[in-house]
């Protein structure tokens, strides 16, 4: 019996739009594979063209709340987390699978299609982006993604299920090269979904780490980490 998982994946993207040319390439490939005739490729190519179409057809319009897509690219990005090393390339096209169904979702198709991207989307569809997910560290909850930009100084800092701090507390994001900390910027999740962008040596830091501290941002951490990711 042929296996049609990946083929589900790329015909979901596919139906919306989402895909990218290497994922068109590895579709045509698989497709080609299972031949023309297979039955459950043409029943999965039907079925998610007409829950397309129908979503598209079937809802209102509605008002977006501004951070509707922000929130959107949080959550797509716990949802990629099942593979911890750093993503490129087809990651990119399942944020995009998962900002434009829950759009959808909400009678947004219309709207959405005319409008502009949000800051964070647009920076993380760039070639040459890398998502590097952080890992939990004694004291830590919720789930954080650094997507960093081609040049390697530009960052996005991205979460979801995240506490809020403490009154007068701020998470810090920091890099470590060696044995040297240097401070990247202080953040705070709302509704603990958080999308705020960082510069920092990323391509040259060993690691990213993410610690609580005062309002005040100090120039070092005070505290342990609570979230780390291994940049080399």
């Amino acid at each position: 019996m042929r296996e049609h998982g990946e083929i589900e994946e790329l015909l979901a993207l596919e139906a919306i739009g989402g895909l990218e040319p290497a994922d068109g390439e590895r579709l045509a490939e698989l497709r080609a594979e299972h031949g023309p005739d297979c039955a459950e490729c043409a029943a999965l190519e039907a079925g998610f063209r007409d829950t397309a179409a129908g979503l598209g057809a079937a809802l209102a319009p509605a008002r977006l709340s501004d951070d509707l897509e922000d929130r959107t690219v949080s959550a797509a990005l716990a949802e990629l987390r099942a593979d911890q090393s750093p993503r490129r390339g087809s990651s990119k096209a399942w944020l995009a699978v998962a900002a434009a169904i829950l759009l959808l979702a909400v009678g947004a198709a219309a709207g959405y299609l005319a409008a502009p991207k949000s800051s964070v989307a647009a920076f993380i569809e760039q070639p040459g982006v890398t998502l590097v997910p952080f890992e939990q560290s004694t004291g830590g909850a919720g789930t954080m993604t650094l997507a960093i930009g081609p040049d390697g100084t530009d960052a996005y800092v991205i979460g979801t299920g995240l506490p809020t701090p403490p009154d007068g507390q701020v998470y810090e994001v920091w890099t470590i090269a060696g044995d040297t900390p240097t401070a990247v910027g202080c953040v705070v999740p709302r509704d603990g979904h958080l999308a705020q962008k960082v510069e920092g040596a990323f391509s040259t830091a060993d690691v990213a780490a993410v610690t609580l501290e005062s309002a005040a941002c100090p120039s070092a951490p005070t505290t342990e980490p609570v979230q780390v990711a291994m940049l080399q």
